[in-house]
């Protein structure tokens, strides 16, 4: 990552002092303002799924279901962390292989791991390519070379918090149901 470095990550989580914090926080957000405006730049250049993906969702702290590799694909799970948490599946088409730096950060993160945060960016070269960049909570950083992305969203049918799956009869109609679900 160029802009949203693991050092740059890890500074804002220094609460030894106030003028850390402050300090962190700054340079976080000048950060974020040079990114954006390169972003600004590259973005009529980016595949039609990798734009939908950064105007439509907001992927902080989205939990990582589960990532898998096959030839030249690269597939995440997501679930979103703001309402109503729905789930996203990230297709990547790779140009070159998946590369996982497990030792990015020392992960703190006893829980589900979440998404903390990406970056697009071009390489240039002989051929210009796309990289996608993430920073997990279990301490790994994601690089991601593509050709291009397609995002599908997905309401969660299960598990729904506070919900148990219908019991159904032996004809398939369902015993009961919650007040919020319709039968068709």
């Amino acid at each position: 990552m160029k802009y949203f470095t693991p050092d740059l990550y890890q500074r804002l989580q220094d609460f030894s002092s106030d003028a850390a914090m402050d300090a962190a926080e700054a340079a976080w957000e000048g950060v974020r303002r040079r990114y954006q405006r390169y972003l600004r730049r590259l973005f009529p250049t980016l595949p039609r799924g990798l734009k939908g993906l950064l105007e439509k969702f907001y992927l902080h702290d989205a939990e990582v279901l589960s990532m898998g590799e096959h030839d030249k694909t690269f597939v995440m799970v997501l679930r979103l962390d703001v309402p109503p948490k729905e789930l996203l599946v990230l297709n990547y088409r790779l140009t070159k292989p998946v590369v996982i730096n497990r030792a990015a950060l020392p992960s703190r993160n006893a829980g589900p791991v979440q998404w903390i945060c990406d970056e697009v960016s071009q390489v240039r070269g002989r051929q210009r390519s796309l990289t996608h960049s993430i920073l997990l909570s279990n301490g790994w950083e994601i690089t991601l070379d593509l050709a291009d992305m397609k995002v599908v969203r997905a309401q969660t049918v299960y598990p729904a918090q506070g919900t148990s799956l219908v019991p159904m009869t032996g004809n398939g109609v369902a015993k009961s149901l919650p007040a919020h679900t319709s039968a068709r």
